[in-house]
């Protein structure tokens, strides 16, 4: 809501979707054919692209945090559709490993913790270095409020039985030219992560490869410093 604005004025068409299962969309009952874990968010992607992009077209995909896990599963699974590939603090190098201890009750009661407003407040804070200006009331009830849609619990709890994204063994595939954004005080995924990143993609992409911390920015660089980061991902693509 604050990054793509200053892109949009950059001259670029700004496509933003929810991934299935979470922000805003419809989450039909689970048993109905949806698959809300990996696979199922990257047909869901793949089949946003079909119906908005010329087949013969490529994107600037761009993801943040466990939006930047699907990015790098996107780029991976079907790189003749990325042009290049923007990560913001993303998740790559934490892998899920199931849910052996999801089942009734545990798991509702697991879903209804991750919307408790302690932990929610607990992750607002967490999101940013300038916790005054920008872990407010109003950003708790912005990041909270879609936990209350219909069928959020159970697309919820589908996704963490699916095991989650598994991605440290692929980071290495990404073949796209790569712009990694990372807030140097990120309390949720750790700025050494960079490092990380920098191990698996610095060779085989070379000088298509940039990483950038950004000080004094947390886990949501997109939020927290907007035009910094739209100024960085404008110089990397027209740069590329």
């Amino acid at each position: 809501r604050r990054l793509a604005p200053l892109l949009a004025q950059q001259g670029f068409r700004v496509l933003v979707m929810d991934l299935v299962g979470l922000g805003f969309t419809a989450r039909p009952p689970v048993g109905t054919g949806i698959d809300y874990g990996p696979v199922g968010k990257r047909a869901h992607v793949e089949a946003f692209l079909n119906a908005l992009v010329p087949a013969h077209e490529q994107v600037v995909l761009c993801g943040a945090s466990l939006g930047g896990a699907t990015a790098i599963d996107i780029a991976v699974a079907f790189p003749h559709r990325v042009s290049q590939l923007v990560l913001i603090d993303a998740q790559g190098f934490i892998d899920g490993n199931g849910a052996g201890m999801l089942f009734p009750p545990l798991d509702r009661l697991g879903v209804a913790l991750l919307k408790s407003v302690p932990l929610r407040n607990m992750a607002n804070k967490m999101a940013y270095s300038d916790k005054a200006r920008f872990a407010t009331e109003d950003a708790l009830r912005i990041g909270r409020v879609h936990c209350f849609c219909d069928g959020w619990d159970a697309a919820t709890i589908a996704f963490l039985k699916s095991g989650g994204y598994r991605l440290s063994h692929r980071v290495r595939e990404i073949s796209a030219p790569t712009l990694l954004i990372w807030g140097a005080d990120d309390e949720i995924l750790s700025v050494e992560y960079v490092d990380r990143f920098q191990q698996e993609l610095a060779q085989p992409l070379g000088d298509k490869f940039e990483a950038h911390v950004l000080q004094n920015c947390g886990h949501v660089a997109h939020l927290e410093a907007p035009a910094h980061t739209a100024k960085l991902i404008q110089q990397f693509l027209l740069h590329d």
